[in-house]
């Protein structure tokens, strides 16, 4: 299997995530363990430039190290109740029976076990549900979970573990408090995309949805502040991805899937100043492309947060704005005729319509 660079970059892009937001989130960061393999970037591409990047090189995700990371990040957790568990990862991956896995840098390294070399993350984050020192666990992995035969006939022993399963014989231990969400579902690829400000520059799509998601376009408003949790991250993030015409346009599958769900809100992060997508369009459609769009923060109409901002070849508007308990007036204005509609941007609207009559 070849290196990708754009796995290596994004767990980067992901730590820089975690550091600038430790005080933002609903726990804030304690520990960090990061282990990130080196990669050959292809002619032209732009490495990405981590703003917090280590003293020294991270350690690269082979088995023992895996093992290693794992066991120290785990007795960290156990030190004290209520801390919260999060858990990322990006690169090759394919699914063994119901569970989606992650090929580490030692993957067919060992002629006894080919298919050896990788972490059920499936199997360890339902694990996870029986450590009682947690309040919360949230694990994501940015990976393909293709079908193989091969891999599903193999039986592989040497696999990376550093907690044991599910013990079936303590049930009252298991509490639903994990939520794992992975970037497709059952038998598709991940893919990597260009990001928005640079081009050059490509990361897991899934990746970099997830860190929109999470820096506030996946926003709820619970008692009295702003917060992103699983459930509207699962609600938003297939239309957060839509946002990316450049994407829509090849048309390649974007499934990400839960496999585990908390029974609790378990708020992840509470941004600062979050920013929610609004996505506005005329009834009846052709009618966008005699009007220009203004968005008003309050009904009396003071200066405009959002002001003429036609996309997408005229088929919608999207506006970014700041989230909001306050009613806002989208008006859609042409040559002194305007029609309007009123909305709360308290999360992001995907589908917020202006009649034309």
């Amino acid at each position: 299997m070849p290196d990708l660079a754009s796995a290596a970059d994004s767990a980067k892009r992901m730590c820089d995530w975690l550091l600038e937001n430790k005080d933002n989130l609903d726990a804030p960061l304690a520990t960090l363990e990061v282990l990130i393999g080196p990669a050959q970037h292809a002619a032209g591409a732009t490495p990405y430039a981590w703003a917090n990047e280590p003293a020294a090189p991270p350690d690269p995700p082979t088995v023992a190290n895996v093992e290693a990371a794992g066991a120290d990040w785990l007795g960290q957790l156990q030190k004290r109740p209520g801390d919260v568990a999060f858990f990322y990862a990006c690169g090759h991956g394919a699914r063994l029976g119901t569970d989606p896995l992650l090929f580490l840098q030692d993957i067919n390294t060992r002629k006894m076990h080919p298919w050896g070399g990788f972490l059920n993350v499936g199997e360890t984050a339902n694990a996870f549900k029986q450590v009682t020192e947690i309040s919360a666990g949230f694990f994501f992995l940015d990976a393909c979970q293709e079908f193989s035969p091969k891999l599903e006939l193999s039986k592989a022993k040497w696999v990376a573990q550093f907690i044991a399963p599910l013990d079936p014989f303590q049930p009252q231990l298991t509490r639903e408090k994990v939520f794992m969400l992975s970037a497709t579902s059952a038998g598709l690829k991940a893919y990597d995309g260009p990001c928005a400000d640079n081009p050059n520059l490509r990361l897991g799509r899934f990746t970099q949805t997830l860190c929109l998601a999470l820096d506030g376009a996946a926003v709820r408003s619970r008692l009295g502040r702003w917060v992103v949790q699983p459930a509207s991250i699962i609600e938003d993030i297939i239309y957060l991805h839509g946002l990316r015409t450049d994407w829509r346009e090849d048309e390649l599958p974007f499934e990400p899937t839960q496999s585990a769900f908390p029974t609790g809100p378990f708020p992840i992060v509470a941004p600062a100043r979050p920013i929610v997508p609004i996505v506005v369009f005329t009834n009846p459609a052709p009618a966008i492309s005699n009007y220009d769009l203004s968005i008003f923060a309050s009904p009396d109409r003071a200066p405009p947060v959002v002001d003429q901002r036609p996309l997408r070849a005229q088929t919608e508007w999207l506006a970014w704005v700041p989230a909001s308990r306050d009613m806002h007036v989208a008006v859609a204005a042409d040559n002194g005729i305007s029609y309007e509609a009123k909305f709360s941007p308290d999360m992001p609207i995907f589908d917020q319509r202006i009649l034309i009559p």
